[in-house]
């Protein structure tokens, strides 16, 4: 039975508070003296969904020093491997798992998901006839392995198949859409989407692709009120960044940081949004701003000593500005 601090942790995760999550596995990790392996592998799971993948290698190998054989800590440690761009060792790590009755499915995933990103598609194919996966599963790397390989076409039909069993899924849309960008061009794709993005009862995805497209295609403003519409509906963080870079793309600065402030108050880790927001505070000299605000994330989490180095990194550029100013 679930303890109540995993289901505690379990939520942070599923609300996509990774930062939050990962100081609670920490916390409990702690309270065991970090002697719990599970703790500290559930603190390596969530490093791993906020990116920091040096730092879950840390976490698993303690982990597995006090649970050698545990696949759950060998999973996680073969993820941070393959978001740390180490696929051999993943592979290996993925592979010494893959029968495990638990996390096998997940493992082979993981193996996937490595020959994907390394454009591997003849053993990515061959993984497939080995396996004889569910379409539900086959199919999505059926369409990755056709257009990796150029043959448009088939990735069309293999989409077209995908979206007869799954109608609406979000992941065989996106890679429809992209299909379709690179036969057709992005302005017959974006009316299209502006179309079906109108029709009531459509979900959401329809709306975000179209805003997606509306960005790509050099009509911010469009992407821009889009993306508020969404946020409005439906107030997830992955939305509001979108919205926030947008803004930000359509000179509408201050807006932007606004947002972002709000994003780094829920995850003071993301480290894409932080170089945007002080590169949005640059642009619009509003550098004071974002030394305050990091010295009030820094009240919120005063465990986070990296806070200390963006307010010196922004000090400094404050100084050296003063500096030529009052030459």
């Amino acid at each position: 039975m679930a303890t109540i601090q995993y289901r505690q942790f379990k939520a942070l995760l599923h609300a996509r508070s990774f930062s939050a999550a990962a100081r609670f596995a920490e916390s409990q990790s702690v309270a065991h003296n970090d002697t719990n392996a599970f703790w500290l592998n559930q603190h390596a799971i969530a490093l791993n969904r906020q990116g920091e993948f040096a730092a879950s290698l840390e976490r698993t190998e303690k982990a597995l020093r006090l649970d050698p054989d545990n696949a759950y800590i060998l999973l996680a440690r073969a993820d941070a491997f393959a978001g740390n761009k180490q696929f051999k060792q993943a592979l290996d790590l993925y592979r010494e798992i893959i029968r495990n009755r638990q996390v096998g499915q997940r493992a082979r995933y993981g193996i996937l998901s490595c020959l994907s990103q390394q454009h591997r598609w003849t053993d990515l194919d061959a993984c497939l006839a080995q396996w004889n996966l569910p379409p539900r599963q086959a199919l999505p790397w059926q369409v990755k392995s056709a257009a990796g390989k150029n043959r448009s076409d088939a990735a069309h039909e293999l989409c077209k198949k995908w979206l007869a069993q799954e109608p609406d899924n979000p992941r065989a849309l996106w890679e429809l859409t992209r299909l379709e960008v690179s036969t057709e061009g992005i302005e017959p794709v974006r009316k299209r989407f502006g179309r079906l993005s109108k029709i009531p009862g459509k979900p959401h995805i329809y709306q975000e692709i179209y805003a997606w497209l509306c960005k790509r295609d050099g009509i911010v403003d469009a992407a821009v009120k889009q993306y508020e519409k969404l946020t409005q509906q439906d107030n997830d963080p992955r939305l509001i960044k979108k919205q926030a870079f947008a803004l930000a793309k359509s000179g509408r600065e201050s807006e932007a940081i606004g947002l972002m402030e709000e994003l780094m108050r829920i995850d003071p880790k993301d480290y894409f949004i932080e170089r945007s927001y002080i590169a949005a505070c640059r642009r619009i000299a509003q550098l004071e701003r974002g030394w305050n605000f990091f010295h009030e994330l820094r009240s919120l989490f005063p465990d986070d000593n990296s806070l200390w180095g963006k307010i010196k990194r922004i000090q400094k550029e404050l100084e050296k500005t003063d500096s030529r100013q009052s030459s």
